[in-house]
C-alpha cells in the first residue's frame, strides 16, 4: 500500500509542475512569445510517463 501512495504523490508532484510550467510561461506569452508549444510539450510528455 505505501508503494502504492508513494508512487501516487510522484505523479501529483509531476503535475503539479506542469502546472507551474503552464502559468510560468503566460507572461511569455504577453512579450509575443508562443508558450503553448512548449507547455504543450511538456503537458504530453507527462501524460505519456503517467500512462
Amino acid at each position: 500500500m505505501a508503494e502504492i501512495s508513494s508512487k501516487f504523490r510522484f505523479h501529483v508532484t509531476e503535475l503539479h509542475v506542469c502546472v507551474r510550467l503552464m502559468y510560468d510561461s503566460r507572461p511569455a506569452y504577453k512579450a509575443g512569445e508562443s508558450p503553448r508549444l512548449r507547455s504543450s510539450s511538456v503537458a504530453s510528455r507527462m501524460s505519456h510517463r503517467i500512462i
